[in-house]
């Protein structure tokens, strides 16, 4: 399935009933999984390489309202919501992912000053992990300047992680570029773990259950703007 798995919790738990009734195997396609700098970046935050993990700043700029993406796209009864919906689905996992831990509270601002359709074309969200680690995310679709990164800072040192470039690590005030190893093609990577799933070689990293947590944090990112209130995931009735 494509990410998010579908526009509401109720329909993942639907979903999720009905791959195991038929005994087939349920994947995600959460793609931050598989490429070679987030899994780097993964890796010092569980090494504790730079001290512990302070917070996690995630920025998201890109022309949302740009003629190419089709209609449905606008409208929350199709598309579930906007950017937040789509990029943001993205941006939650990755947070997720990186400190291992599930967010459990979100407060947020949407704006809709779009010109087409109903749905959001902005948001500034204010996140909690299990871990108790603060984390923002920040998305725009207005015409602006294009931008995709991840700030993780720790105790002693930061990192910059821009998705499908590169990740940097501070150094006396300044930022170095890491190397990376050299690492197959995300997709591919990808679709080996369903192969290996379907053989029984060790169980999905983006499963279903998974995913619908990233479902869960969206319904609560829009139940936050509606009701001005602070959401605790798990509280939602």
């Amino acid at each position: 399935m494509e990410k998010p798995m579908a526009l509401t919790v109720r329909e993942c738990e639907e979903m999720i009933a009905a791959a195991k009734a038929c005994q087939v195997q349920l994947m995600v396609g959460l793609t931050q999984h598989y490429f070679r700098e987030n899994r780097m970046a993964r890796e010092i935050v569980q090494r504790g390489d730079l001290g512990r993990l302070v917070m996690i700043n995630d920025t998201r700029h890109q022309h949302y309202y740009s003629a190419s993406r089709p209609e449905w796209f606008f409208h929350k009864t199709q598309a579930g919501g906007g950017i937040l919906m789509n990029l943001g689905a993205h941006s939650i996992d990755k947070i997720q992912w990186l400190q291992d831990s599930r967010i459990r509270k979100v407060k947020a601002h949407l704006t809709h000053y779009g010109e087409r359709g109903d749905v959001e074309g902005s948001g500034a969200l204010w996140l909690e992990s299990e871990s108790g680690i603060p984390c923002t995310v920040v998305q725009s679709g207005y015409e602006g300047v294009h931008e995709n990164a991840t700030h993780l800072v720790f105790s002693h040192g930061m990192l910059r992680l821009e998705t499908g470039k590169g990740l940097w690590i501070s150094d006396q005030g300044k930022y170095r570029e890491l190397p990376l190893p050299e690492a197959q093609d995300p997709f591919v990577l990808q679709l080996q773990d369903l192969v290996d799933a379907i053989d029984g070689v060790r169980p999905l990293e983006c499963s279903g259950e998974y995913a619908k947590t990233i479902n869960e944090v969206l319904e609560a990112v829009y139940r936050s703007y509606e009701t001005n209130k602070e959401i605790e995931i798990g509280a939602l009735g």
